[in-house]
């Protein structure tokens, strides 16, 4: 790494000083914040301070230059001359690097509720595509090359149009930054078509809640019914004991959001803590996950009905025929939750307090209504009497 300083406008009268580092052949440019009159600068002396004929002025190009010497030695890696700059400057160095792939990795380690979610983005989309690539890469052949090998990955849509949601997210932000001038990604589509899922009735959560289970089945089942009358997420639900009830309400934090979502108690939330020692049973949802399709296979009934699905595989749409019970996950107890809820004629915005979906069309996302539940629903109506 080797650092000297010059004029910006080297033939007026004044002119600001920038500092320009070169490491690994590539050569950075930072304004110091000073300027001077041209006829005090010598360009063609051989070190900085032979250059500067003002004492004021090198009076706070001095430690910089002097910062710089001592960070020389240590500084290996491109990160290492961004942060030495920093520090000679007087900056923040925790602030981002200025390389796409160091940026959307440092993007990708901030603490936030989504933080193990932008980590997959940034492995999956590098993994893929490579690091070699800058901000000025990013455009319509990049994508038909990102869309390329994500179908031969055999990536859905919408898994597709997860990662590029969060690579547009580290390009947006960078631009606002005035870290890049590239504005291509703007027209990268992100499109989602909502994902083949089911919701179980009431019926069916009553089947289910009354089953005699033991051991590891109990406590799958006794997971997902909390998760069901909360309508929450496995990684907010599996955590709530009695600790989260104050005056007879359940309020607790969501991970993902950082909101604060307040429900009455429900009497099955409640019995279930108090067989668990105060708490949702400890089970990994793994566990819940392949538990709760066995015990509903058990159960038989509409749990063994058989659903035709449609999904698209790289280019080409392919049908599968599930049974329901092999449809069913940890999330489902959130959908489900959400649905029953809004068939029992609460308004969605009080359903989204529950949720805390954002908007109406993000719940209704989430509820699932077959076509002759719509007609029963519709035909309770006055438009229908």
């Amino acid at each position: 790494m080797k650092h000297t300083f010059n004029l910006v406008y080297p033939n007026k009268e004044v002119s600001p000083i920038r500092l320009i580092v070169s490491a690994h052949g590539e050569k950075f440019r930072k304004s110091t914040g000073v300027s001077i009159r041209t006829k005090l600068w010598n360009q063609k002396a051989r070190t900085p301070d032979k250059m500067c004929k003002d004492a004021d002025v090198w009076a706070v190009l001095g430690p910089i230059h002097a910062k710089l010497v001592e960070k020389e030695v240590t500084a290996f890696k491109r990160t290492d001359v961004l942060n030495a700059i920093k520090y000679a400057l007087g900056e923040d160095i925790t602030v981002s690097p200025e390389h796409l792939w160091d940026y959307f990795k440092e993007w990708s380690e901030r603490e936030c509720p989504s933080a193990r979610f932008r980590k997959q983005a940034y492995e999956r989309i590098s993994d893929m595509m490579g690091t070699k690539d800058d901000w000025k890469d990013i455009d319509g052949d990049w994508l038909f090359r990102f869309e390329r090998k994500a179908d031969e990955l055999k990536y859905s849509p919408n898994y597709r149009s997860t990662l590029l949601a969060k690579l547009k997210t580290v390009m947006n932000e960078a631009f606002n930054r005035g870290i890049h001038t590239n504005e291509d990604f703007r027209s990268f589509k992100t499109t989602y078509t909502p994902a083949e899922s089911i919701a179980l009735t009431q019926e069916e959560v009553d089947m289910l809640w009354g089953a005699d289970l033991k051991g590891v089945q109990a406590r799958a089942r006794d997971c997902f019914v909390v998760g069901v009358y909360c309508a929450g997420r496995f990684q907010d639900y599996s955590q709530l004991s009695e600790d989260n009830v104050q005056d007879g309400k359940l309020r607790y934090v969501q991970r993902k959001t950082g909101q604060t979502v307040v429900l009455p108690l429900s009497p099955r939330i409640r019995e279930v803590f108090e067989r668990n020692g105060g708490r949702c049973p400890r089970i990994t949802q793994q566990e819940v996950g392949r538990e709760i399709k066995k015990i509903c296979r058990s159960l038989g009934g509409s749990f063994l009905n058989v659903v035709e699905i449609r999904k698209k595989s790289g280019d080409k749409i392919v049908v599968e025929k599930k049974q329901r019970c092999n449809m069913i996950s940890c999330h489902t107890a959130r959908r489900t939750g959400a649905t029953i809820l809004y068939k029992s004629g609460v308004p969605i915005r009080v359903c989204r307090f529950l949720t805390m979906h954002s908007t109406d069309s993000m719940f209704l996302k989430y509820v699932k209504i077959s076509k002759e539940e719509g007609a029963d629903i519709l035909a309770e109506s006055d438009f229908f009497k």
